[in-house]
């Protein structure tokens, strides 16, 4: 996995995995593989729903190329995704990821590890969970619903510590923009 970049899908690097395999086997045919890469949807949806499965502190120890992976590969699974159950995973996975900032909060958190909940990548989050609201399929729209609450509900939470004053007023800025794109947009 060393060959990861921001600009690789989690897609990409599975179809790439399964050829390179493919390719140093000679026992495998054309037709088996093409047999094969219809079936890669059942890893992306296996890899995705491992994402779900990250803790706070494992996510935050990563280094920020990962971290951008991650959130990029589930943001791209739920939005662009054709497969319905990855679709799914991708959206329950970002529903996690979006309460990492308020199991955080118990913790001093670092203005590095704040600007994950940039407006920007907040935005991306409802737009991913938005869409799938309206799938025809209802295990997507139940979980895309789900992750929706949760995007919610965190907000919440951090707009509410404000009078609090816990945070830094660069940590009220991001905030406070995030709020501002959400509601003027």
């Amino acid at each position: 996995m060393d060959r990861i970049t921001s600009s690789t899908t989690l897609k990409d690097e599975i179809t790439v995995e399964i050829i390179d395999i493919t390719l140093l086997n000679p026992a495998i045919t054309q037709d088996q593989l093409r047999y094969l890469l219809p079936m890669i949807y059942l890893v992306r949806a296996a890899s995705v729903t491992c994402f779900a499965g990250i803790t706070s502190s494992v996510f935050f120890s990563l280094t920020k190329e990962k971290q951008d992976f991650i959130l990029s590969s589930l943001i791209n699974a739920a939005v662009n995704d054709e497969v319905p159950s990855v679709r799914s995973a991708g959206c329950r996975a970002i529903g996690v990821i979006t309460c990492f900032l308020q199991i955080s909060q118990s913790e001093q958190i670092t203005y590095q590890e704040l600007k994950l909940y940039s407006a920007e990548t907040l935005q991306k989050f409802i737009h991913a969970v938005e869409s799938n609201t309206r799938d025809p399929l209802v295990l997507v729209r139940i979980t895309a619903s789900w992750a929706l609450a949760n995007i919610c509900d965190s907000l919440r939470h951090c707009i509410s510590d404000f009078s609090s004053e816990r945070h830094s007023v660069g940590m009220l800025n991001i905030y406070y923009s995030t709020f501002e794109r959400l509601v003027f947009k």
